[in-house]
């Protein structure tokens, strides 16, 4: 039940950052650029740039400082795309946790699909993530309203590293546009997360 409270305060720190909220989500506090540099538990390094994205937040968990969260940004032309990367101690295997983001999404969209398995030619997404891409039509807000409700695409992977469960989430995009989002997540991925 825990581990459910905490993703779906993590769902809602994302939605707000959408939002264009740039305050910490309840029970966290943003971190500074020089706060946000080195992870020390894990020895990760969160630069502010990696390929075609830019680090737009992060924020550490209040009741546990080792506990963070950091935003990536896709710079692509026509693309308002984030990458968000949690880094916690968690009790729950990284498949069990995909397994709750999976059916808590369904629950909530009930059209919603497993989509096709992601390319093998995706090593970084693949190799050690339980990850899964799921279908649905989305609401886009700024679209004319005969076109609001669109064909999407969301990501989760989950996996464990140096004694911590790390869940990247992907903002919705668009199925044809996996194509550039998914190589760039990949290299993002490669980039923070050497194995």
């Amino acid at each position: 039940m825990t581990s459910i409270c905490s993703l779906l305060s993590f769902m809602t720190a994302v939605a707000l950052f959408c939002c264009g909220c740039r305050t910490a989500a309840p029970g966290y506090r943003s971190l500074s650029n020089s706060e946000i540099a080195l992870h020390p538990p894990t020895r990760l390094a969160f630069p502010l740039r990696i390929g075609p994205f830019q680090r737009s937040f992060a924020q550490q968990k209040l009741d546990d400082p080792k506990s963070i969260r950091v935003g990536y940004s896709y710079e692509g032309k026509h693309s308002p795309n984030i990458i968000t990367i949690t880094v916690e101690r968690s009790n729950v295997s990284p498949a069990e946790m995909i397994w709750s983001l999976k059916q808590a999404f369904t629950t909530a969209n009930p059209d919603a699909a497993i989509s096709a398995p992601l390319s093998a030619d995706s090593p970084a997404l693949l190799h050690d993530w339980q990850t899964v891409a799921i279908d649905y039509y989305g609401f886009v807000a700024d679209f004319p309203p005969s076109m609001r409700h669109q064909p999407q695409r969301r990501l989760y992977g989950a996996r464990t590293y140096g004694g911590y469960t790390l869940l990247l989430d992907s903002t919705p995009f668009y199925p044809d546009f996996g194509n550039v989002i998914l190589p760039a997540t990949d290299r993002l991925v490669s980039e923070l997360f050497p194995n």
